[in-house]
């Protein structure tokens, strides 16, 4: 039983720190994404490229969240769905934040919109006032673009 509940415990905390992790409050946004980049990567051995563009540690902490989240989801996507090798995330910020990630997968070609992860993504997105757009790159693969003004929606 002792066992067990250790185990369970481990779970817990995993799962929280995947949610939110210490990092994105002690590093910063970059940061956290640079280590979820090498994490994934080294769990799936599908290759991730990070660009960021702009200074993100001056956004909003609920800002910072929602594109970690949004980043991870679809990076879980990628893994779970689209048989990639290769995937690649941009982050900009000038006057809105941007976001896109697309992979070289061949994935399902039969994309549910009703998909938990997807519809999460655009739920997050959405309570600050953002978009996303998900589809089949041109080619083969995937891509999730995403765009977050900077002022919430009402």
């Amino acid at each position: 039983c002792r066992t067990l509940i250790d185990q369970m415990c481990r779970t817990v905390r995993d799962l929280a720190l995947g949610l939110r992790p210490s990092m994105l409050d002690d590093f910063g946004l970059q940061p956290a994404l640079e280590w979820h980049v090498r994490d994934l990567m080294q769990r799936s051995g599908v290759d991730v490229e990070l660009t960021v563009e702009g200074d993100l540690e001056t956004l909003p902490d609920r800002h910072r969240t929602c594109i970690y989240r949004a980043v991870q989801e679809a990076l879980t996507n990628v893994i779970k769905h689209a048989a990639a090798t290769k995937a690649h995330v941009r982050v900009s910020y000038d006057d809105c934040i941007g976001l896109e990630i697309t992979d070289n997968g061949n994935g399902s070609r039969r994309v549910r919109s009703d998909g938990h992860g997807l519809v999460g993504m655009r739920e997050r997105v959405a309570l600050y006032g953002g978009t996303i757009q998900a589809g089949f790159a041109d080619g083969d693969g995937f891509r999730v673009r995403a765009s977050l003004p900077l002022e919430a929606a009402p």
